[in-house]
Parts: structure tokens; C-alpha cells; sequence
């Protein structure tokens, strides 16, 4: 399986928006116009199964959406795309990322758990649809 990291496009967010994700149009609309947003695309023979966005703002990022279709979730696509990023971030002077996710969502906290995050905060009724908790995590970078 080659897996192809880039900058994200609206073909990428259009492809994306295909699959249910949890993300609708206006959000990856948002994060893919912003002029302090950044984000990148998982791509597979051209087929675009994830996105990672985040913005930047001096030495403090933000992970905004991190999405991969579901019939390519536990393939190590998310994995990647937060690699690259994190990669990224480096390159351009950033010191520390921050993220919510969802309490519920085990799969992403393993993920960013194992990626050096660590739980710092609990946001009570972050979310909509279902109402639900966000732990917010943190990973300084070296």
C-alpha cells in the first residue's frame, strides 16, 4: 500500500466528505479557507482516504480535524498524517501542539497517547451531536 502525504486540496476535502467522517462540509470548508489553517491529505491511487488540519499561531499549534475515512481506519493513515504534521510543525518553530478529542473516542486518544500527548484538561459539553466531554491533550516538541 503506498500512501501519499500532501498539502490538502478542496478535491481532497470533496473526496473525504464521501465517507462518513463525523465532519461535515462546512467544517473541512472552514479549516481548508482559513489563512492561519494548514492541512495535509492521505492519498491511495490517487483516492483520498484522511486529512489532518491545524493551525499555528508563534511557537503554539493546534490539531483542528483529523479525519480518515472509515473503511481505511486501523491502516496507519492517521498515524501518518499526524507524523507529517508533527514534522511540519517542527520545521516552522512550534513548541507545543494542542487538540480536543472526543472522551468516547478511544481509538484517537490511543493514538495520541502513544504519540507523546498528554491529558491536560476536561472540557464538559465540548461536542454537539451527541452532546459529550473533550479531553484536551498536549505534546511538547523537542
Amino acid at each position: 500500500m503506498n500512501i501519499n502525504i500532501a498539502d490538502c486540496t478542496y478535491d481532497d476535502v470533496f473526496s473525504i466528505l464521501l465517507t462518513d467522517t463525523g465532519w461535515n462540509e462546512r467544517q473541512y470548508m472552514e479549516e481548508l479557507t482559513a489563512k492561519t489553517a494548514r492541512g495535509l491529505a492521505a492519498r491511495i491511487d490517487g483516492c483520498t482516504v484522511g486529512v489532518i488540519f491545524w493551525r499555528q499561531a508563534f511557537e503554539v499549534a493546534e490539531i483542528t480535524m483529523l479525519a480518515v475515512a472509515p473503511a481505511w481506519h486501523r491502516r496507519g493513515i492517521a498515524r501518518l498524517l499526524l507524523k507529517s504534521m508533527l514534522k511540519n510543525l517542527c520545521e516552522n518553530g512550534a513548541h507545543e501542539i494542542l487538540l480536543e478529542v472526543r472522551v468516547s473516542n478511544t481509538a484517537a486518544r490511543s493514538l495520541y497517547l502513544s504519540a507523546g500527548f498528554v491529558e491536560i484538561a476536561w472540557r464538559s459539553l465540548y461536542y454537539a451531536n451527541p452532546d459529550e466531554d473533550a479531553l484536551v491533550m498536549s505534546l511538547r516538541l523537542s
